[in-house]
């Protein structure tokens, strides 16, 4: 029974990866529809440019976390997984959402100041404010684990067994 939830779980994982990559590409594809309107139109608007520097950006973080899914139930058949590599996986996808989010925010920023709707910007703060505190999150995250890790790599009584515990036998060494 464990068997057949597993495969159904590698199923799943691969039809939501599959998933995101399909919709990434149709991101894509609208983001090049709004650059070529904005190329061809006889009004000079700089508004589908900026929708179309957005919907990239959305596209990059969207096959991002679709690449994610993917390579974490790749590795997940491996049951001696390192903290680094969950570390290193966890802190990718997250910089590439922070990374489209700035863009986001720094792109609401250029529209709402050179458009008709200046208050609007305090939108594009928020945003850029939530994108600094995720940024400083994941900082504090990436410190924290790497010091635990160094302090395991130091000290094997620290290093969980196949159960996940840490031994008694073990700490007393």
């Amino acid at each position: 029974m464990q068997h057949a939830i597993l495969q159904l779980e590698k199923f799943l994982a691969m039809i939501f990866a599959l998933f995101f990559v399909v919709a990434s590409v149709l991101i894509f594809g609208f983001g090049l529809a709004h650059a070529g309107q904005a190329l061809l139109a006889a009004e000079k608007s700089v508004d589908p440019l900026f929708t179309a520097v957005a919907l990239v950006a959305i596209a990059v973080a969207v096959l991002e976390l679709g690449a994610t899914i993917l390579a974490e139930e790749m590795a997940r058949s491996d049951p001696k997984r390192e903290p680094t590599e969950i570390r290193r996986t966890l802190s990718r996808f997250l910089y590439i959402v922070i990374t489209a989010l700035a863009i986001e925010g720094l792109l609401m920023v250029f529209k709402y100041s050179i458009g008709d709707q200046p208050v609007l910007l305090i939108y594009a703060g928020a945003v850029l404010v939530a994108t600094s505190v995720l940024l400083i999150a994941i900082a504090i995250y990436n410190r924290f684990s790497l010091t635990v890790e160094v302090e395991e790599a130091n000290n094997p009584a620290l290093v969980p067994d196949e159960t996940g515990k840490v031994s008694a036998a073990h700490a007393q060494d």
